[in-house]
């Protein structure tokens, strides 16, 4: 058993105080035919303490449930249908640069994903940008606010997160970011709530390195198979590229990544941030028969969600652990039953 509210557990040590000022000179009833029946004086006592007894134990239970007693659910498995899908975020320094598309507000109609996650995010900067693409603050009070490509890699994966809850895809979602090594953000989940609230923060994570498609291993496409190795349950699994492009990819490095793309039969996409992405790319994406959508275009978001949406979703085991069990309304009903009892008493015995 837990306790949402514990504090009020403190005013247990408040029960000793119907005793302390109990009265102990006197012990009277109402009529002497009650006496003339009791013939023991242990019985006297006892009856003269039972208002008292069941006085404290309702007050007893009365702060147990205020205090929101709980029990957990039960733990079991249950078999769901889905797809395994990582998504590999580029936070190269690139990304800082001047997004030139636009971006529409993200509807906040689900309060699950609208919650205040317990951080405080940075204002959007107003920047402008040198010959070289580099930001830099502006602190003019009428300076326009120029987004960077990071937020609308953010903007993306927000989008796909919440597609995903909407539509009670099933599907397990992780989140990778990537420059010159990757690194989680977010392992892959069926708590798509979490992968949301972290995916909020991705604007605050660039690194300023240089972009690592796989050129040196691990890139993102390496680190995201071996976590499929790891933890992928799912036969279906995808992993989505949001990139700028702005990189090379030497053709050792795209065969090797093409043939473990092939050999687990992953299915590589790419969001495009802009239309500056390498041919190395572009060749690896049709080599592996993926696809490139692009940001700026909500029908070429849409076709990605549709793409991914026409997979077939394969069944996997998962830990299945319900809501805790609130259980105040029975010391609540005991409480009652308690006090009853003891005016009930009370009517027999005067004082107590």
């Amino acid at each position: 058993m837990s306790f949402m509210h514990p504090l009020w557990l403190c005013l247990l040590f408040l029960l000793p105080v119907p005793w302390l000022l109990k009265k102990r000179d006197f012990l009277g009833y109402p009529d002497n035919r009650l006496v003339l029946h009791l013939s023991h004086g242990k019985i006297f006592r006892c009856l003269g303490r039972l208002p008292t007894i069941l006085a404290v134990l309702s007050l007893a239970c009365t702060i147990i449930a205020l205090s929101g007693p709980t029990v957990p659910s039960e733990y079991g498995l249950k078999t769901v249908k889905s797809r395994d899908i990582i998504i590999a975020v580029d936070i190269s320094g690139s990304m800082e640069w001047e997004f030139k598309g636009s971006l529409e507000n993200i509807p906040s109609d689900i309060p699950e994903f609208d919650k205040n996650v317990g951080k405080v995010l940075k204002p959007p900067k107003s920047v402008h940008y040198d010959k070289n693409k580099k930001a830099t603050v502006n602190t003019a009070p009428s300076a326009k606010v120029i987004l960077p490509k990071i937020a609308a890699a953010k903007d993306s994966v927000l989008r796909f997160v919440r597609h995903r809850y909407i539509h009670a895809s099933g599907d397990r979602v992780g989140i990778l970011l990537f420059e010159e090594w990757p690194r989680w953000c977010w392992p892959l989940t069926i708590d798509l709530k979490q992968a949301y609230r972290n995916g909020q923060f991705l604007d605050q994570e660039l690194a300023g390195g240089s972009t690592n498609f796989g050129r040196e291993p691990p890139g993102p496409i390496d680190a995201a198979i071996e976590h499929f190795k790891e933890l992928g349950q799912s036969y279906t699994k995808v992993i989505i590229m949001v990139t700028d492009g702005e990189s090379e990819l030497p053709m050792d490095a795209r065969m090797r990544l093409y043939r473990q793309l092939d050999h687990m039969d992953i299915h590589f996409y790419v969001i495009g941030i802009g239309n500056e992405i390498s041919k190395d790319l572009i060749q690896l994406v049709e080599d592996a028969n993926g696809k490139i959508f692009h940001v700026e275009s909500a029908e070429s978001m849409q076709e990605c969600f549709d793409n991914i949406d026409a997979m077939e979703k394969m069944p996997i085991v998962i830990e299945s652990i319900g809501e805790p069990k609130h259980i105040f309304y029975y010391f609540s009903a005991a409480a009652i039953i308690f006090l009853a009892a003891a005016l009930f008493l009370r009517v027999l015995v005067l004082d107590f």
